[in-house]
């Protein structure tokens, strides 16, 4: 039997420069994206962003945080046109692998109505530990949030 070894995606943590690509994503991905302003200041070092890239083109990315002992997932997109593909559930390796090395938890917000979302989340072990009343904006309204976690330690 031959061992066969699978190329390791290529991942990077995004910089400053990577605003555009990581906008075009944001603003297709999300009904309610970030404000550039707010994905500036992530890129500018104020949380992990690790994005997907492929010959310079970007297929996903998220960002994440850690703090008071806890590492939250503040935003994950992947190209829509690239779904079901792999992209979101190879972001959420890294983040976990990541997130193993400096917290005891591990967070995130999802929209209720995001059932591809929550079930990838759950193949992650995330269990779903509460819930926020009108989090989210939509076009009709607010919509709930539930929050999940994930024991790390």
């Amino acid at each position: 039997m031959q061992l066969q070894i699978k190329p390791l995606p290529p991942l990077r943590l995004l910089v400053p420069t990577d605003i555009d690509k990581v906008m075009a994503i944001e603003t297709v991905a999300h009904s309610h994206p970030w404000k550039r302003t707010s994905m500036e200041d992530s890129l500018a070092g104020h949380h992990r962003c690790v994005g997907w890239l492929e010959d310079d083109r970007l297929l996903g990315f998220y960002i994440a945080s850690t703090g008071g002992g806890d590492a939250e997932l503040l935003d994950i997109a992947v190209d829509p046109k690239l779904r079901k593909r792999g992209v979101g559930a190879c972001l959420m390796e890294d983040l976990v692998a990541w997130a193993e090395k400096r917290a005891d938890s591990l967070f995130l917000e999802v929209r209720v109505s995001n059932a591809r979302a929550i079930r990838l989340y759950e193949r992650f072990d995330f269990m779903e530990v509460g819930e926020r009343p009108n989090y989210y904006p939509t076009a009709k309204g607010k919509e709930n949030a539930l929050i999940m976690a994930r024991h790390l330690r």
